[in-house]
């Protein structure tokens, strides 16, 4: 009976992390795309090959290369794929800690029940969204820590074969594991202090004895990570200089002291930051500023979790849980750990921050951290230890939910950009370098432009459409009209800044926006270096000729509604190809759809359809909805100073009698 019931109870602690894991991360995955890092893989996929996507990563860990042509052979180029691999990747890695924590303390299964929760949504890591960026750091986290419960499980065993086999698989993991993020390697040191626990646990030894017998018990998993440190310190030389160990050490050498106090300050920053203000500063700041759907889809999520939380510990609440001091040996235990994970981040010169992707870092040192957590509230009494621990555990799923539909806004925010920009350019010219920015979200590289923009125009060739961010270095750039090269990951790109191509949207309620440099439209586009860079944006870019490109499906998902913003692109054209009828007869249609726009200056290719079509009665009934807005009229008007810039049939007087002529 006994028996029957602990089997039972661990189904449904299993049931439990498996139904916490896909809720918390699998409610937005249809609406997930790619982002970031994710562009050049897949672009390199579709346009070099298998090949291509092992070349890229040639330069700094050459077996995420072949890791990422596996993953892409068996995924291609659809988002779901690689989201869904995430999402039983995170689920591997919760369930192997479940394991691990009942094999370290096997009489305290209601804590490791929720300890696993609260690892499973650990909310000091947000890129869960980021998925084929992240998805060999999951993998890497997941192998890490099944490695650790089979070394546990080893030691526990009383069968030979079974003790020799786990071993081997936690060997052959850890190879595995460092060969994707080397910086995981101080859980071999993490492991030496599992193994010494568990031994003077097991063996009720000394702990002179205890040295003893892990030295032997971790000479396999030594042997893996002294092997792996010897080919990447003396054999393999990496010329990214992010990875390149022989520079970090130079910069050790100008300043042994100072280099020594860095590391030792960020490594403590980084400890308390990741066991302490990981529960506090992402929750704060996902939902300071965030709407209420979200806020209201989180609660339930959490609170569906809870209730099956709830109902485990009503169900399973005198099961025993005698027998072993939990709160202390968690606490150093899981401190070490911690430490030891989070060190040589700081080796390589890198720190935790929970902000643009910097929060990477904490992942694999999550297993301490939720130990010191679960060792921290242990002493409490129960009733207070188990809310306090579901009320963590709320607070991760919240923060979660939160970044999921960030990504999910972020996707929505892609895919109308690229969607919008095809139905605006049938093509652009080789050469030509574009700016893209979004009125919610950043790009934080030029890849994560030129290659979904190549990707459309250019699925079969070389890049042919380079791209850049505006900041500080490339704004002179522009400005001085430059031709400069870049290599990134062993793909060379040429940036004409003679060729420049702006596009934005300059508000949430509006389109895409690809700016003739020759007539602003927009208001500031909410900023100002943009509105000062613009008359640079050459529209002549665009092949208005060509027959049109449309982007795969596969990638970027079913092109969305055609709403306004399809007849305000195809509008657009028509009027850059001075097809003011067509331009006419697109108005009309969308006025009988009910289409208009949010955004006033939307109204101008519209008004100039009408009036250069002879249509002044629909253009009079247009114009005191674009004179509400009076710093786009006096943008618009700014433009229309230069005549010699709207020949005929451009009807120049219409225009600007109607627009820009004060009233009487």
């Amino acid at each position: 009976m006994k028996q029957e019931t602990s089997r039972r109870e661990t189904w449904l602690a299993v049931l439990l992390i498996f139904f916490a894991t896909v809720l918390t991360y699998g409610v937005f995955i249809p609406q997930l795309g790619f982002y970031r890092d994710d562009w050049y893989m897949i672009w390199a996929g579709q346009v070099r090959g298998l090949g291509g996507i092992i070349d890229l990563f040639q330069t700094d860990r050459p077996f995420i290369g072949y890791l990422y042509a596996l993953d892409y052979r068996l995924l291609g180029a659809a988002p779901i794929g690689w989201h869904l691999l995430a999402l039983a990747v995170r689920l591997v890695s919760g369930l192997s800690f479940l394991w691990f924590i009942r094999l370290l303390w096997p009489g305290r299964k209601i804590e490791a029940v929720l300890l696993a929760l609260l690892y499973v949504v650990y909310p000091g890591f947000l890129q869960q969204g980021n998925a084929a960026t992240y998805i060999n750091l999951l993998m890497a986290v997941a192998a890490s820590v099944l490695s650790l419960a089979l070394t546990a499980f080893a030691l526990r065993s009383r069968n030979s074969r079974v003790a020799v086999a786990c071993t081997l698989g936690a060997f052959l993991l850890v190879v595995f594991y460092l060969s994707i993020f080397e910086s995981m390697i101080g859980l071999e040191a993490a492991r030496l202090v599992i193994i010494f626990y568990l031994v003077m646990e097991i063996e009720h030894v000394g702990w002179k004895s205890a040295v003893k017998r892990t030295i032997l018990w971790a000479w396999p998993y030594l042997l893996a990570a002294g092997g792996f440190l010897v080919w990447r310190l003396f054999f393999f030389n990496a010329t990214r200089h992010s990875a390149d160990v022989d520079s970090l050490f130079a910069g050790y050498a100008e300043s042994p002291l100072r280099a020594a106090v860095t590391i030792f300050i960020e490594t403590i920053k980084d400890f308390i930051e990741t066991i302490f203000l990981s529960w506090v500063v992402p929750f704060y700041q996902a939902t300071v500023n965030g709407d209420y759907a979200t806020l209201g889809l989180s609660l339930v999520v959490a609170a569906v979790i809870t209730s099956g939380a709830l109902l485990y510990l009503r169900l399973y609440k005198r099961m025993d849980q005698e027998g072993q001091s939990f709160s202390s040996t968690a606490l150093w235990v899981g401190g070490l750990i911690t430490l030891l994970a989070l060190l040589p981040i700081s080796l390589a010169g890198r720190s935790v921050s929970f902000s643009f992707g910097w929060d990477r870092y904490t992942l694999h040192a999550a297993l301490g951290a939720v130990l010191v957590i679960g060792a921290l509230t242990s002493g409490l009494p129960e009733k207070a230890r188990n809310g306090l621990l579901l009320a963590l555990m709320m607070g991760g799923v919240i923060t979660q939910i939160y970044s999921g539909a960030a990504y999910r806004d972020f996707w929505s925010n892609q895919r109308a950009l690229w969607w919008q920009l095809s139905w605006r350019a049938p093509d652009i010219d080789e050469g030509t370098l574009l700016y893209a920015r979004l009125s919610s979200f950043g790009f934080f590289e030029d890849y994560e432009i030129y290659s979904p923009a190549n990707l459309i125009y250019s699925p079969d060739e070389k890049i042919k459409i380079s791209a850049d961010l505006i900041n500080s270095q490339t704004v002179p750039l522009l400005l001085k009209q430059e031709v400069k090269g870049k290599t990134h990951r062993e793909v060379y790109v040429r940036k004409n800044y003679k060729n420049a191509l702006m596009m934005v949207f300059p508000t949430g309620d509006s389109c895409l926006h690809v700016i003739d440099g020759q007539k602003v439209e927009l208001p500031g586009f909410g900023s100002m270096d943009l509105l000062y860079l613009a008359p640079f944006s050459k529209i002549g870019r665009i092949n208005v000729s060509a027959p049109p490109s449309v982007p795969s499906e596969t990638i970027f998902g079913k092109p969305p509604e055609q709403n306004w913003c399809y007849y305000y692109q195809k509008i657009s054209l028509a009027r850059q190809q001075e097809n003011w009828t067509e331009a006419a007869r697109l108005s009309d249609e969308a006025a009988e759809k009910q289409f208009q726009p949010r955004d006033r200056s939307e109204w101008i290719p519209v008004f100039e359809a009408y009036a250069n079509t002879g249509q002044l009665e629909k253009a009079a009934e247009i114009a005191p909805l674009m004179l509400e807005n009076r710093d786009m009229i006096l943008l618009f008007c700014s433009q229309l100073g230069y005549r010699d810039n709207f020949p005929a049939p451009y009807n120049y007087d219409y225009v600007f009698s109607t627009l820009c002529v004060p009233a009487p």
